[in-house]
């Protein structure tokens, strides 16, 4: 009651997180048995990597990467797209509040039993990896801090990325096009977010300035030291410019999608 009354109006965004915790959490130990793919293919990264006696910069990257990825991943597309090719998002859109502020804090709510499973499954790949066949580059507080403060922005990104492309169900006719371009968008994402290559070894400076590459390639540039004071003042503005670029281009294309299902109730 003390909460109800300290947050007002606003109290019922903090329901609908609780509401999805609650209800994520009943479904945790599937989730933790699925955390063996994680594990298993953070190892064979790093052997393929160890094999090719990378840096302990580079095994950094890749690891303690994963490790802030898993932290601030948000994977809601399929959410979305389903009550599209549904029309469940009918009934959302009743509702007196924005759609996009729904789902965000829907999705808020599921992250937070989601990741710290994740981020549990990739630290123990870290620690066997690190014990086994590579180095960490261990860097000062100072930089780690940064990097803390960082998170909201990589999830914020990372949300409204798959926001987005979720939206993308409004222009699918048939859902089985939608599902194979998702497989193609979440390969993509690996990519240019640099989870597989550090992106400053793929000789494309264009790469590291895509939001995508804020989720993980930037935040660990700071971590290990590779941009000076105004550099790092730099990341984070542009941080924040792709946060409210990318919110803008979320609302253009759900008026767009809806648009364009207006004919059909929608």
């Amino acid at each position: 009651m003390m909460l109800k009354k300290l947050l007002g109006r606003n109290y019922k965004w903090w329901y609908l997180v609780k509401y999805n915790f609650d209800v994520n959490s009943s479904g945790a130990f599937s989730l933790v048995i699925a955390q063996l793919s994680i594990i298993l293919n953070t190892l064979t990264l790093t052997y393929v990597w160890a094999i090719g006696q990378a840096s302990a910069a580079v095994f950094t990257y890749l690891l303690l990467g994963r490790i802030y990825r898993g932290l601030i991943e948000s994977f809601g597309a399929t959410n979305i797209s389903q009550k599209i090719i549904t029309g469940g998002i009918s009934k959302d859109l009743i509702l007196p509040q924005s759609y996009f502020k729904i789902d965000f804090f829907n999705t808020l709510g599921e992250r937070f039993v989601h990741n710290p499973i994740n981020v549990t499954a990739y630290i123990f790949a870290a620690i066997v990896a690190f014990n086994t066949f590579a180095t960490f580059y261990n860097s000062d507080p100072i930089k780690i801090l940064l990097l803390i403060l960082f998170v909201p922005i990589s999830f914020y990104i990372f949300y409204i990325l798959n926001f987005i492309f979720g939206l993308s169900a409004f222009f699918f006719k048939d859902p089985r096009n939608f599902n194979r371009s998702y497989q193609s968008f979440i390969a993509l994402h690996a990519v240019l977010t640099g989870l597989y290559i550090p992106l400053d070894k793929l000789s494309l400076p264009f790469i590291e300035n895509t939001p995508f590459a804020y989720i993980l390639h930037q935040p660990m540039q700071i971590y290990l030291g590779k941009y000076t004071t105004n550099q790092t003042i730099q990341v984070f503005l542009g941080g924040l410019a792709w946060c409210l670029v990318l919110y803008i281009l979320a609302k253009i294309v759900f008026k767009l999608g809806l648009k364009k299902n207006e004919s059909v109730g929608l």
